[in-house]
Formats: structure tokens, sequence, C-alpha cells
């Protein structure tokens, strides 16, 4: 019988017999003969039922590839830290979310600049990393004039306070060994 559009054919031992299941088999499954479809998903009687009744049919497998939801990707931004800086500079000036998103393509293009210059001059030098002195020399070149001389200048000073942080705490580990 072809003409019921869940059956197979009588070959397949799936026809209009209510008392086997798809496969053929006798017993609890054979509830799903009548809806029987090719994909679980299209059946109207299993996205019809709760959760309790698919977990009494066994069904649960299907019921959480259902439920399940698309994680979105996270985009890394710099916006919380130009807010944060706007905050510090100026604390009664607000930016748009467009002009957030302006500034931070710049932050972004700026880096990626320091990283391809710097990553040059120490492939130049014969390192396979990028220290302080290559993200110094990237300042100079890429920056113009006056700005380059106070980038230079923050550079280092970045340098000098993360060197004696790391100094304290060595000190502070060491003395610590010591007394142990």
């Amino acid at each position: 019988d072809l003409s019921h559009p869940n059956s197979f054919g009588n070959s397949h031992g799936l026809g209009s017999n209510p008392t086997l299941n798809p496969v053929g088999q006798k017993g609890p499954a054979a509830i799903f003969d009548t809806n029987f479809r090719a994909n679980p998903y299209q059946s109207s009687k299993m996205t019809s039922m709760n959760p309790m009744q698919m977990k009494k049919l066994g069904s649960a497998d299907i019921y959480k590839d259902l439920k399940k939801k698309k994680k979105k990707k996270r985009a890394e931004t710099f916006s919380t830290y130009i807010y944060k800086l706007l905050r510090s500079i100026h604390p009664e000036i607000g930016m748009s979310k467009k002009s957030v998103m302006i500034f931070n393509s710049f932050v972004e293009d700026v880096f990626d600049r320091f990283a391809t210059v710097a990553s040059e001059l120490s492939h130049k030098a014969g390192k396979k990393t990028i220290g302080s002195t290559e993200i110094m020399m990237a300042a100079k070149l890429i920056l113009p004039g006056e700005l380059s001389k106070h980038a230079t200048g923050e550079i280092s000073k970045a340098i000098k306070t993360f060197t004696e942080s790391n100094s304290s705490k060595r000190s502070e580990e060491h003395t610590s060994e010591l007394q142990s």
C-alpha cells in the first residue's frame, strides 16, 4: 500500500500494521509506526510532546537535539578600555556606539601595524620573539614626529614599572624561600 504517506511498501515490513514499529518489531516502540518518518524531527507527534512524555518513550536524545541553542561567538573589542579611558580623561562626556566602533577599528589597525613591523624587525634580527626594543622601534617607524616621542616615552615608562613590579615579586619569593 504505497498510497499512505508513511508507508514504504510491504517489502520493508512497514505497511499499515500498527503493532509493528519502524524496524518491524513488536513492543512499546510500535507507537511510532503510525507517525514514522525518515527524519524524527519531522514527526508532529514528537515535537508536540512535553519532556516527560518524551522521557517515557526513551526519546530524550531527540529532545536534547531540539532544545540545543547555538552559542554566539564573542567578538573581542577594546570598547571597555576605550570607555574607561574616556571616563578617566573626560568623565562628563559620552560616546555613541558608532564612534566607539570607529575608535575600536582604529585601535585594531594601529595594533596590527605595530605587530607587523615589530615582527619584521625581530625576524631581521634573527629572533623568534618580539621584545620591548622591537615595539619601541616599531613606534618610532610608524608614528609621526612628536607622537613617536611621546609613545617611546610611554613605552619606556611601562617597561620600567613592569620590571620594578617583577623584581619586587621575585625578591618577595626569594625572602619567603630563605625563611622556609
